[in-house]
């Protein structure tokens, strides 16, 4: 048997997409690191015979609490992503109400523009209330 030795990458580029490579593409990609290959050697015939019927159902159920916590460690990492970007989007709505209150922008239009960037800032500020409660949980 040939041991082959490479560096592996795992991209999130695209949501629902995850990509393996030996190359790290962009800064989406993580360097995975895996057990040596000593410890991932086969069990021999007997030892898994044996180990096969006394831990079946607790490997079943390690492995399903093991895909639970996966997936809760996940939605946890994609809610802070969301944090994050509606916090970058209020961060810009405020730069720019900022802006049309400066006293040389006084005018009809930009009252409306204001009005509209306001309902915009409390929706953002609104998803940031939800997101940071579900994050408590």
């Amino acid at each position: 048997m040939t041991t082959v030795h490479a560096d592996i990458y795992r991209c999130d580029d695209t949501p629902g997409v995850i990509t393996l490579s030996n190359i790290q593409k962009d800064k989406n990609c993580k360097k995975m690191v895996l057990p040596p290959v000593e410890k991932r050697a086969r069990m021999d015939a007997s030892s898994a015979a044996s180990a096969k019927s006394s831990d079946a159902a607790n490997s079943k159920e390690a492995k399903n609490k093991s895909n639970y916590e996966n997936a809760q460690g996940e939605r946890k990492r994609i809610i802070q992503e969301e944090l994050v970007l509606e916090q970058d989007r209020l961060d810009a709505i405020n730069a720019k109400i900022a802006n049309l209150n400066s006293p040389s922008n006084k005018s009809a239009n930009k009252a409306k523009e204001l009005a509209a960037l306001q309902k915009k800032q409390s929706l953002h500020q609104g998803n940031i209330e939800l997101l940071q409660k579900e994050l408590k949980k």
